[in-house]
């Protein structure tokens, strides 16, 4: 009877091991990001259509930009997710190419495939939204 032993967990010097940055952004950010746009788009567009017997023409005195800063908010928040998408997407493809193996290897490669599926995932969650801005009013009558 052998022993086995487990891949080390240590990458070899001359490995790719990315940042702890790089890592986590493309799992963390994108769902953070998405549940910001979601509230800050409630927030804004509520806020003008209150209250519903007769809203308001402007956000602030003197501010007419509901709409635009609603776009604004999907647009910047759309850019930030499809950053994790980009950032996982370049860590895949260094990881492959490295050609290394080992525990440490099939981690790394395991959270560069997550970070890709919750990055592509959430940022076409925050494009519908904007499809959905620029398709209905910002206060709707029922």
């Amino acid at each position: 009877m052998s022993a086995q032993t487990s891949p080390p967990l240590r990458p070899a010097d001359d490995a790719y091991e990315p940042s702890a940055f790089r890592r986590s952004y493309p799992i963390l950010a994108p769902p953070l990001v998405w549940a910001f746009e979601l509230y800050a788009n409630f927030a804004i567009s509520s806020h003008a259509c209150f209250p519903s017997e007769a809203p308001r023409a402007d956000f602030l005195p003197g501010w007419t930009h509901v709409w635009h800063t609603a776009l604004t908010v999907n647009i910047v928040c759309a850019i930030a997710s499809a950053v994790g998408l980009l950032l996982a997407a370049s860590m895949w493809r260094t990881l492959r190419q490295d050609g290394a193996s080992g525990l440490l290897w099939e981690r790394l490669n395991a959270e560069a495939l997550s970070g890709m599926l919750i990055s592509a995932l959430f940022t076409v969650a925050i494009l519908f939204n904007t499809v959905s801005l620029g398709s209905l009013s910002t206060c709707s009558r029922a």
